[in-house]
Formats: C-alpha cells, sequence, structure tokens
C-alpha cells in the first residue's frame, strides 16, 4: 500500500510538472521605479590582417541605472544612464585597463571613446507589449559596430534586451516561439524555448542568430563591419513585471572589418550576463 501512495503521489508531480503552462504577459512597472543593470562580458576576438594573427581579448563590466519616469494605457517612459565602465583589455601582448571614476583614465585615449557614455540618459518608450522605441541616445552607441558585438556600447540593444515579447499565447513546458530586434546596428532572431516557472519567475533557454553591421572610427580611421552572430542562453523572466531579471549568452563570431581599402577577417567568442535588480 505505501509503494502504491508513493507511486501514486509521483505520478500526479510529473503531471503536474509536464500539465505546467506559460500564459501571455505584458510590461508592468511603476512611475519612479528605479533598477541597477549590471553588465559582464568576456571577448576573445581573432582577427587576420596581412598574414599576421592579431588576438584581442575584452573583459568589460557596465554599472547602468534605469528610472521608470512616467507611464500611459499603453507604454512606459524610461531613461537609462551609464553610471560606470571597467575594462581590462589585452591586444598583441599589451595590456590595458579603463576605469571611468577615475580621472586619469576619463582624461586618456580610451576615456575619449568614452567621454559620451558615461552619465548621458538614453530615453526610451516600451510598450505594454514589451516593444522598446528609443527616443534620445547618444551617436557614439549606434554607430560603434564593435560596440554593439561586444554588448558594450549599444543602448538600443540593453534596453530590448530587458524585456522579452510574449508570444500571446500559453507556452507548454518545451514548447518554444520565435522573436526578433531590429535596431540600426543589425538585426536578431531568438527562438525561445519554455523550461519551467517557478515562483512567479519562468526559466527559458533560447538559441539565436543575427547580423551587426556598422561604422566606426579608430585612430582617425573609418572602420566598417559586419558581423554574423549564432549562440545560445537562458534567462530569468519576472512574470508580474515582465522584466528579464538575468540573461546570459555565450555568442560565436564570424565577420569582416574594413579599413583603408583592407578587408579583415574576424572570428571570436563572447559571453555575456546582465542582471537587474531594484533599488
Amino acid at each position: 500500500m505505501k509503494l502504491l501512495i508513493t507511486l501514486c503521489f509521483a505520478l500526479l508531480l510529473v503531471h503536474g510538472a509536464t500539465a505546467q503552462k506559460l500564459s501571455p504577459w505584458g510590461v508592468q512597472l511603476k512611475t519612479g521605479e528605479k533598477l541597477k543593470i549590471s553588465n559582464i562580458s568576456t571577448n576573445n576576438i581573432n582577427q587576420q590582417m596581412m598574414g599576421q594573427e592579431i588576438q584581442i581579448n575584452i573583459t568589460a563590466t557596465l554599472s547602468d541605472s534605469l528610472y521608470v519616469k512616467s507611464e500611459t494605457a499603453e507604454s512606459f517612459s524610461i531613461s537609462k544612464v551609464t553610471n560606470r565602465i571597467i575594462m581590462e583589455m589585452d591586444a598583441m601582448g599589451q595590456q590595458r585597463s579603463y576605469d571611468s571614476d577615475k580621472a586619469e583614465d576619463r582624461e586618456g585615449e580610451i576615456g575619449e571613446k568614452f567621454k559620451d557614455k558615461i552619465g548621458v540618459s538614453v530615453d526610451a518608450n516600451v510598450s505594454r507589449k514589451g516593444i522598446v522605441k528609443v527616443t534620445s541616445i547618444a551617436p557614439v552607441a549606434e554607430q560603434d559596430a564593435m560596440g554593439g558585438m561586444m554588448n558594450m556600447n549599444n543602448d538600443s540593444a540593453t534596453l530590448a534586451g530587458l524585456f522579452l515579447n510574449s508570444p500571446l499565447k500559453e507556452i507548454s513546458v518545451g514548447g518554444s516561439w520565435t522573436d526578433s530586434i531590429v535596431t540600426t546596428a543589425g538585426k536578431m532572431e531568438t527562438l525561445y524555448t519554455f523550461i519551467k516557472a517557478e515562483q512567479g519567475i519562468a526559466y527559458l533557454s533560447f538559441t539565436l542568430k543575427g547580423t551587426i553591421e556598422g561604422t566606426s572610427n579608430a585612430n582617425g580611421m573609418e572602420v566598417k563591419s559586419k558581423i554574423q552572430t549564432t549562440g545560445s542562453g537562458t534567462l530569468m523572466l519576472e512574470l508580474k513585471s515582465g522584466l528579464v531579471l538575468e540573461r546570459i549568452t555565450e555568442t560565436k563570431l564570424n565577420g569582416t572589418s574594413e579599413a583603408m581599402g583592407m578587408e579583415i577577417p574576424l572570428t571570436g567568442e563572447s559571453k555575456t550576463t546582465v542582471k537587474v535588480t531594484r533599488y
């Protein structure tokens, strides 16, 4: 009898897990709400130039804050500010570092590239369906293809990654749907799969593929980049707010940069972890 009861209980647990559904959700923010965003990325890039292999390793940590300014029946007005950037770079055996909190770093070469990034508000509207439309942005954030590739300098992609469009239908455990994001820096198509939901948090896995294109300026030279990306990862979605509280992404990169009439092949790998908490 005890064995029978145990087996029945086990079957109920299995049925409860397999019958779990992910219902449609929407964005629900509060006027005056403040969020902390931590973005940590590691990037390993290989370039082939004039028969020479160039290895670039970059680790970057961005600390952002997001403020919900107002809301309407259809959308929310938000503002994001990058408060600090810490970066460690190793290129061809030469190591460099940058910390935006240090005055000497802000006045250096790297600081010049980020001077329009620190403390600059990026405003956007977020619909209750999770669609993000940037309304004001620092030009460098949209022009720097390499920064977008490393998820360091693209505000549109950062903001879009904080929300997840609902498929507007129930999804069973193991069920999938496709979403796409298009910005001026490129496009990304993502296939999401529902793993489970616990205590108001939905756990998802995903695979992605996309293209990043843009033009940047390096030491006075115009550099055009076109990067193909593929990758996978996991995320945690807070169902009551529609916020992505954590997104971990691993990607592989393959593409070219063009400078001074030369086409430079490049490959690479990147891992990015974005976490959102409330003040």
